[in-house]
């Protein structure tokens, strides 16, 4: 039987097949012969996701920031965001790609696409598309059923959140992802939009610059409520203990500071909630 290549993935000609489509985050339908048994992950929300709706098995080599679940940590890791070793993951024959697509990725993401090798963005930037993202990766991977499950239980489980923290004050908050000197984010950002259930009021949120660079003299200025490091314990102490020598801030804003999950709070995947759901908890036993 002759086959041909087409530029929306693998279809066989001269032959009936009833196929699978999906639409990925670009808005490009991808079309794929069968349910993909062979898939590579180049993004660990999309690694978590596939795991989630139970085709972590299909999984044959991920990206070096996949770290859960623990399935795929023997997996061989075939790039990183911007390092994409297109020629390792040629080599696999994958039936399907998932990748975040950004600047940084496109050129390699490009190269596997012209090489034929079904590729498809993933890129949720909003709570509400992670399940959608979880039903289309379901579709493609032939997991539809559970994919829809997830899919319903995420949503019930998000709603529920909102719903029980929904009292919680609202606190004006310096969002901190670096220290040194002190970086935050604007509302734009994923991670910004994931903490607002806990009463999160974003200090930089409409700043212009996506990531702005923090002066000491602006935060005390400013004089916020709530300080959270989304960082690891380690990293967060060092952080806090910066904003604690400065007698200038209120003492109540030195005893408000939390530390936050960077990698959960920070992928748009399965763990969410109950990321979301500890940070709420831990800023509700702080000193009123």
């Amino acid at each position: 039987m002759m086959r041909r290549l087409l530029p929306t993935g693998f279809l066989w000609l001269g032959c009936t097949w009833a196929g699978v489509t999906g639409i990925d985050d670009r808005g490009q339908i991808l079309t794929l012969p069968q349910a993909a048994a062979r898939v590579v992950s180049l993004s660990p929300h999309a690694t978590e996701l596939l795991a989630e709706v139970g085709a972590v098995s299909k999984l044959i080599a991920v990206d070096s920031a996949s770290d859960y679940p623990v399935a795929v940590a023997k997996l061989p890791k075939v790039g990183s965001y911007g390092a994409i070793n297109v020629e390792a993951i040629v080599a696999l024959k994958p039936d399907l790609v998932v990748a975040w697509e950004g600047p940084g990725s496109s050129a390699g993401l490009k190269r596997l696409r012209d090489l034929g090798v079904p590729v498809f963005a993933s890129t949720p930037g909003k709570i509400e598309q992670i399940p959608a993202a979880a039903k289309e990766l379901g579709r493609l991977v032939g997991a539809d059923a559970q994919a829809e499950r997830f899919a319903g239980k995420f949503i019930q489980d998000w709603q529920a959140l909102k719903l029980r923290y929904q009292t919680l004050p609202s606190h004006q908050t310096l969002l901190l992802v670096g220290g040194s000197p002190a970086i935050s984010i604007n509302d734009e950002q994923f991670l910004a939009q994931a903490v607002t259930p806990c009463g999160v009021r974003n200090l930089y949120g409409a700043s212009k610059p996506a990531v702005p660079i923090v002066s000491d003299e602006a935060v005390l200025a400013a004089k916020p409520e709530l300080i959270i490091a989304v960082a690891n314990p380690a990293e967060s102490r060092r952080w806090f203990a910066h904003w604690q020598g400065y007698s200038a801030l209120p003492a109540v804003s030195r005893q408000r500071l939390v530390q936050a999950d960077p990698i959960r709070l920070g992928r748009p995947g399965p763990r969410l909630v109950a990321a979301v759901d500890q940070l709420c908890r831990r800023i509700m036993a702080l000193p009123r």
